[in-house]
């Protein structure tokens, strides 16, 4: 089995050997070992901040993640409007597809503002 033909299927975390994890969830699976994100087979590219914050809200998946904690865990110690986290946060929703008619996976909410 290749790793990522293990990337299929619902919200499943798993652990990696070397401590990464895989987040899979719908089509769509994040590898924290190998900083990359796929749809089935399919890479697809995200900017290194895009990245971050994906990652981040998906290890807690479980809770609703507040803006400023987003903005230290990110950003630690600098300063970023709330338009700039607002374009990440539309970035990671144009890699998932989701159009804005239908919210696709995780379903949580990705974060509150301040």
């Amino acid at each position: 089995m290749t790793p990522l033909s293990m990337c299929k299927g619902g919200w499943v975390p798993t652990q990696q050997g070397g401590g990464g994890m895989r987040y899979r969830f719908g089509d769509y699976c994040l590898d924290t070992q190998r900083y990359e994100l796929h749809r089935g087979r399919v890479p697809i590219p995200l900017r290194p901040k895009v990245y971050q914050i994906l990652a981040y809200l998906l290890m807690h998946h479980d809770r609703v993640v507040l803006t400023q904690e987003l903005l230290e865990q990110v950003w630690p110690g600098q300063f970023v409007g709330d338009a700039a986290l607002h374009s990440y946060i539309m970035a990671i929703r144009k890699a998932l597809g989701d159009d804005g008619h239908g919210q696709r996976r995780p379903r949580r909410a990705w974060y509150t503002r301040r």
